[in-house]
């Protein structure tokens, strides 16, 4: 019987030293960071048993699964070295044809978004709810329609939005939104050209 055990349930990224602060009687540990178990070695079957006894070892906050290796981890044959005298004739590549540009889409303009305010800095968790309350708060018209588009990107800290009141009150939307607090964040409003809502048109 192998003088290893199995751990499963490692965090990726867990160093060998990290594990070998839990096991302080391992003489080996082997496996990749990216994958989430390992294999840690002991010089007697003893002290193997032993660690494989716990039950409560924790990385992370995750409970550690340890279990008696049944055999040995495999390892990778080492590659040889290239001769340097050994010449390798490799075909030429063909040539990329250049690809054609992308259409880039642009945001629709037309008679709709003359009624549109833009609102920008928000929270990137701001629902329509809080932004409808937001507004009503601060003395703005109330608007026909808010969108509010949050970001999908996780490094992305600011939501923006397309809040839709009637044509007369455009300018008192603005001059009752623009650079107030809400939160924790100074917004911004302003009368947009977009609707918000993206076209095929191509951009020339």
């Amino acid at each position: 019987m192998s003088s290893w055990i199995f751990v499963g349930n490692v965090p990726v990224g867990t160093k060998r030293e990290e594990l070998q602060a839990v096991f302080p009687d391992a003489t080996r540990v082997t496996g990749s960071m990216t994958r989430p178990y390992r294999h840690v070695g002991f010089d007697s079957e003893e002290a193997r048993d032993a660690a494989a006894a716990k039950t409560d070892l924790m990385i992370n906050d995750e409970v550690l699964r340890i279990e008696v290796a049944k055999s040995e981890p495999r390892r990778r044959p080492r590659r040889s070295p290239k001769k340097s005298d050994e010449k390798t004739t490799e075909e030429p590549k063909p040539r990329r044809e250049p690809r054609e540009p992308r259409e880039r889409r642009v945001a629709e303009v037309g008679p709709e978004s003359e009624s549109i305010v833009f609102i920008g800095g928000l929270d990137r968790d701001c629902t329509v709810e809080e932004l409808t309350a937001f507004i009503a708060a601060n003395g703005a018209p109330t608007p026909v329609e808010v969108r509010v588009i949050n970001p999908r990107r996780r490094f992305a800290r600011r939501a923006i939005a397309f809040v839709e009141f009637a044509p007369a009150d455009i300018a008192a939307a603005v001059a009752a939104l623009n650079e107030k607090t809400m939160g924790e964040n100074v917004i911004t409003a302003s009368k947009s050209t977009s609707t918000g809502v993206k076209t095929g048109e191509r951009d020339e």
